[in-house]
């Protein structure tokens, strides 16, 4: 807990690890072990970045403090975890001032991880989405504690990072109000203000109250008035409409084309299910084998229910 890093700035790995051990690197607050079959192989989970400004007294404890809130997302120790931290560091550490000083409890933990990541995890996201060729925007709306409606946006879409279709929050919006008018305006401000373009939305996810069917329409009117905008052409579509909850009707879809096909797919993904659900050998011939072919197995397939 001594200032023994001089001036820095925090960086958390996205390699998670669950062991570790004493740090080497002058650029590193500490390493993990990842243990594989063949070799083990040590990785940073928390990077400092060394600056020449030297730090007030209080900049170093809050820097400690974010370095162990930092630890925490990363190896995924719950907040109560740190319910008595700051007097364990004292008897740790009695001659260190910062750790004197030192007051990161469980609630203030869950302030710092959530407050002071949010802006750069929601920047990622918006960077993400944008690169996406079409997104799908969930919301619901909801009464919660204090007798407040709270609206909840989710993105649906192709990452191209991950390279996997991913469904992310976005964002909470408190009303009081909460007309067609006003949600769909709060959405379409929101997405603007952020600098993605509405153009892109491929359908609207909801459930079914006729306030939502009014704010589809809403949208709907926007985004070809955008679309408009940008093209020449007198054809220009609106949002994709296939029913109130877009999952339902999907997956009734896919499980008519699973029983249409002479492919026995749910029968071929219930073979593979069972024939290593209960023989450990069949386990480590597969790892031995997806390893030869340098293919990573982190785990085996669950269960296929055609439901």
């Amino acid at each position: 807990m001594k200032d023994v890093f001089g001036s820095v700035s925090l960086i958390a790995s996205n390699d998670q690890s669950s062991t570790l051990s004493n740090n080497t690197d002058a650029n590193s607050v500490c390493t993990a072990i990842l243990s594989t079959n063949e070799n083990t192989t040590r990785i940073p989970f928390v990077t400092i970045q060394t600056d020449k400004r030297a730090l007030t007294h209080e900049e170093k404890v809050t820097r400690a403090e974010c370095i162990w809130a930092m630890t925490t997302a990363q190896l995924g120790f719950s907040f109560n975890s740190s319910q008595f931290l700051p007097e364990i560091f004292q008897c740790m550490f009695p001659d260190s001032q910062i750790a004197a000083d030192y007051s990161l409890r469980q609630r203030k933990l869950s302030y710092v991880v959530s407050h002071g990541t949010s802006y750069y995890f929601t920047n990622e996201l918006i960077k993400d989405v944008c690169k996406a060729y079409g997104f799908s925007l969930l919301f619901d709306k909801t009464t919660i504690a204090g007798v407040r409606k709270q609206l909840d946006i989710f993105f649906r879409y192709w990452s191209e990072a991950k390279n996997c279709i991913c469904v992310r929050f976005y964002k909470s919006i408190i009303l009081g109000h909460a007309t067609a008018d006003i949600i769909s305006r709060s959405i379409i401000d929101s997405l603007k203000a952020d600098g993605i373009d509405i153009t892109k939305m491929l359908m609207l996810g909801r459930d079914n109250p006729n306030v939502n069917k009014r704010i589809e329409e809403i949208l709907n009117k926007e985004i070809i008035a955008e679309r408009k905008k940008k093209s020449s052409s007198m054809l220009v579509s609106g949002l994709i409409s296939i029913g109130s909850c877009p999952l339902h009707v999907i997956h009734g879809s896919f499980r008519k084309g699973i029983k249409c096909t002479v492919w026995f797919i749910d029968e071929a993904l219930n073979d593979m299910w069972f024939w290593f659900s209960r023989s450990a050998a069949r386990r480590q011939d597969f790892k031995i084998v997806a390893n030869n072919i340098n293919e990573i197995s982190c785990r085996f397939l669950n269960r296929f229910v055609d439901s």
